[in-house]
Order: structure tokens, then C-alpha cells, then sequence
């Protein structure tokens, strides 16, 4: 657990499509562009903090370096570290805390760093925020939209996570767009989160109708 006093305020960032890190999750990465090995480098030089960020363009992995990016992003500690033959770096980074970008610096050695604000998330996003959301309900949407996906034999490993655990299992397993999982990081709270996953799956396992009847309070 960390407070906002112990996160680091300014950190480089690496802006990649689809890549999307939640707290208390791993993100397994392959580094092997120059900027990027760069990154890694001084990360390891330093704290170990990194933030992940998605480009607002889709379109590929990553940009030019004035590619616009989102604002909201989550910062991670770099948690395991491997260097292949090639020169490649396989690294995986853990989930402390999402942040919002207050303004970005000038690059450095060709990475994008940024200071950023922890405030708007409570510097972390703990199991479990006090608040509430209809799980009842929400597991009925996850079942019909693992059923739409052929997938209903992975039912057991949600039935027993806690809700906020839940949620972002749902987020991060699930084939949700880059826009899709975005919108989920932005959502302050479990009770918006949950909210937001829900509409998600019932827009995909209903081929768009979202008032199907068996989903309805």
C-alpha cells in the first residue's frame, strides 16, 4: 500500500495501445525501440516507476513523440527484468496507482515524461473502497457474455474474488477495446467501474441491445 506522499510525481511514461495497466495487476512488456530501451534503463537507474499510457490514436502500438495521449494513466513499479540476446528488454510492471497527467516535460533521450497527480484516485485504488454495486446482477451479465465468448469454463475464477478484484479481472482478461479499457481507468470509483464493465459486456453478449429482458432489474 502506498500514500500519495511516497509516489513519485514525476516519471516517464510509455505510451502503447491497448496496453492498459490497473492497480494491483502485472503487465508483461517487450521493449526493443531505442527510446524505449532508454526508458527502461533510467527507470531501472532510479525508483523503478514508470507510467502507462494509451496514445488517443489506435491506429498502432506507438507514435511519434507528439502523438496526443490520454490523460489518465497508471502508474507502475517495474517488479521483473530480463534482458534477451537480441538486445530486448522483457520486463513486467505491477500497478500502484492511477494518475492524472498535469502537464508533460520536455523528452529525454527520446522518452515522454510527465508530472502527474495522484489526487482524483486517492493515490491508490484498494481492494475494497466502501463502495457498492449489484454483484448479482453483474455476474449475470459476466455469464451471458462469457457464454456469447465460448468461454463459460473460466466462471470459477471470478466467483470467488472479492468485488474490486472482480472488476478489474473482468477488465483486464476481457477482449474490450483500447477505448473500452480506457474508460473503465477513468472511472473514479468501484461503484463506476463496475458500472461501466457491465455496460460493456451487456452491449457485446447482446449483439447491442442493452435492455435485453434478462438483464433488466
Amino acid at each position: 500500500m502506498y500514500s500519495d506522499q511516497e509516489l513519485p510525481v514525476r516519471f516517464p511514461v510509455f505510451p502503447l495501445s491497448g496496453a492498459v495497466l490497473f492497480p494491483h495487476t502485472r503487465l508483461p512488456l517487450n521493449i526493443f525501440e531505442p527510446r524505449y530501451l532508454s526508458l527502461v534503463d533510467a527507470v531501472l537507474a532510479g525508483s523503478r516507476y514508470m507510467g502507462m499510457v494509451q496514445p488517443r490514436k489506435t491506429g498502432r502500438e506507438t507514435g511519434p513523440d507528439d502523438t496526443p495521449i490520454y490523460t489518465v494513466g497508471c502508474l507502475g513499479r517495474l517488479t521483473s527484468f530480463a534482458e534477451t540476446e537480441d538486445g530486448r528488454y522483457m520486463i513486467t510492471l505491477t500497478g500502484v496507482s492511477r494518475f492524472r497527467i498535469i502537464e508533460e516535460l520536455p523528452l529525454l533521450d527520446g522518452y515522454r515524461r510527465v508530472n502527474a497527480d495522484f489526487s482524483a484516485f486517492n493515490g491508490v485504488l484498494p481492494a475494497q473502497d466502501g463502495a457498492s454495486y449489484d454483484r448479482t446482477q453483474f455476474m449475470k451479465t459476466l455469464n451471458a457474455y462469457m457464454k456469447k465468448l465460448g468461454a463459460t469454463q473460466n466462471q470459477e475464477t471470478f466467483d470467488h474474488a472479492d468485488d474490486q478484484a472482480l472488476v478489474t479481472a473482468v477488465a483486464t482478461s476481457a477482449p474490450f477495446t483500447a477505448q473500452e479499457k480506457q474508460a473503465i481507468l477513468e472511472c473514479v470509483g468501484l461503484e463506476q467501474q463496475a458500472e461501466m464493465v457491465r455496460s460493456i459486456m451487456q452491449m457485446a453478449a447482446y449483439d447491442g441491445d442493452s435492455d435485453d429482458p434478462g438483464l433488466r432489474h
